[in-house]
Order: C-alpha cells, then structure tokens, then sequence
C-alpha cells in the first residue's frame, strides 16, 4: 500500500519501506494529536542534507463517533443519571475543546 502519510497510537509499531523517486533530503514527521510539539528526521541520500519542515495540522475536533462510539446513548439499558432523551441526544453534539 502506498501512503502519503499515516496514524499510530500509542506503542503501535510499523514497518515501512521508504522508495524515494529524487536525489533529495525528505522530512519523515510527527506530530501528536494534541499538536504543538512535533518529532522530525530526515531521510537523505548524503549527509548534510535537510528539508523542509511542513507546517503543523490543525487540532482535530473529534466526537464519539470518530472513536467508534456514537451509538452509546442510545444504548440498552444505560443509566442516564436521570437525564431526559432529549438531553441525551443533545449530548451528542458537544464536543470537547483542547489546547
């Protein structure tokens, strides 16, 4: 499979072939979720060689059915805390903020 780019969770591990098609240095980049730190190395065919550090992703908003849970207040059988349906469903557009 040829990739661009892709995502590792914590203590994920991959193994990657690297077939560069230019006599040129590459940033191999990373970045967590969180933003505003960001891990960089450089693939090169000779030392000394650098390349350009692409810019930070913006910080990704996700909600509960980017995490594969978007159907659990809707589950059977789930306490709500007394919570109404209406509240519930209204839930499922909040999303929380980060840094």
């Amino acid at each position: 499979m040829t990739v661009d780019e892709f995502r590792i969770g914590t203590a994920e591990t991959y193994d990657v072939i690297v077939q560069p098609h230019e006599e040129q240095a590459y940033t191999i980049f990373a970045q967590p979720e969180a933003r505003g730190r960001y891990a960089r190395g450089t693939l090169a065919p000779r030392t000394g060689m650098t390349a350009e550090i692409p810019p930070m992703d913006p910080y990704p908003h996700r909600t509960m059915t980017d995490m594969g849970m978007g159907g659990m207040a809707n589950m059977k059988g789930m306490n709500t805390g007394g919570m109404s349906s209406n509240q519930m469903t209204g839930m499922k557009d909040m999303q929380m903020g980060g840094e």
